[in-house]
């Protein structure tokens, strides 16, 4: 059980890049758990040992055809996974070079496209396509065909995951990117709609409120997500510090 869990893990990491640590011990908890409360198994009748097959037919036609459904499946399922991986991690290589970057991310997306990987690829786009943004020696047409292909790619992907709301978060920052204030807010309030526990996204909101100069919103979600978590004492002290900028009134109202 143990080193099932662990192989799946590692091969998921791959792409979602958790804490390894913390699953080592969660996955040993659970084995421990399991050598003390597992049952008998009900075994299936080709595994009893009174089950008689011919080695012929055992080892010549059964062991090999399993041998190639477990190949094909992990070339057509986890294939893609891995190149798109393989690209993305070849593209941090190639920062100096930011259109082979953007390929390489590009190429990556459009690989991992539908499967698990599509949300990871799209994000790095983001953080790649933000960069370019930035560069004031492309010519302005050319950065902007960046730009509006990846609003058509991320509009693409949340039309079919309306409920994601760390791909609504992750929007919004890449509107900041490209500064869509208007875009960045309303992304933002989507995420916390979706997702109105995550302390991470209303404190983001509420930073950008604040570098927008709405104190007010911003201030009222610094409380709302102190509230939420009073061992993180960083909203606190933002709230305090805002308060003799706070005149009650915004441009953009909050909806906390």
């Amino acid at each position: 059980m143990f080193l099932g869990l662990f192989a799946g893990y590692l091969t998921q990491n791959l792409f979602e890049l958790d804490t390894l640590m913390s699953y080592i011990a969660f996955f040993t908890v659970l084995a421990f758990i399991h050598t003390r409360i597992r049952h008998p198994l009900i075994v299936p009748w080709p595994l009893r040992k009174d089950f008689k097959l011919n080695s012929i037919v055992k080892y010549g036609v059964i062991t090999p055809a399993l041998c190639f459904c477990c190949v094909f499946y992990l070339t057509r399922m986890l294939g893609p996974q891995f190149l798109a991986a393989r690209d993305i991690m070849t593209s941090y290589k190639n920062t100096a070079d930011i259109k082979v970057c953007y390929a390489l991310a590009h190429r990556a997306l459009d690989r991992s496209n539908g499967d698990f990987g599509h949300q990871e690829a799209l994000e790095y786009i983001f953080q790649v396509v933000g960069y370019i943004y930035k560069q004031k020696e492309l010519p302005q047409n050319e950065i902007n065909l960046y730009v509006n292909r990846t609003l058509v790619e991320a509009k693409t992907f949340l039309n079919h995951n309306p409920q994601n709301a760390k791909m609504h978060y992750s929007f919004a920052l890449f509107a900041i990117a490209i500064s869509d204030n208007p875009l960045a807010n309303q992304e933002f309030e989507i995420a916390r709609q979706l997702s109105p526990k995550r302390q991470l996204f209303i404190v983001q909101q509420a930073v950008f409120a604040m570098a927008q100069e709405n104190y007010h919103t911003a201030r009222t979600l610094f409380k709302v997500a102190y509230d939420l978590d009073n061992g993180y004492k960083v909203p606190l002290q933002y709230y305090n510090m805002l308060e003799v900028l706070d005149d009650g009134e915004d441009d953009v109202a909050s909806s906390a």
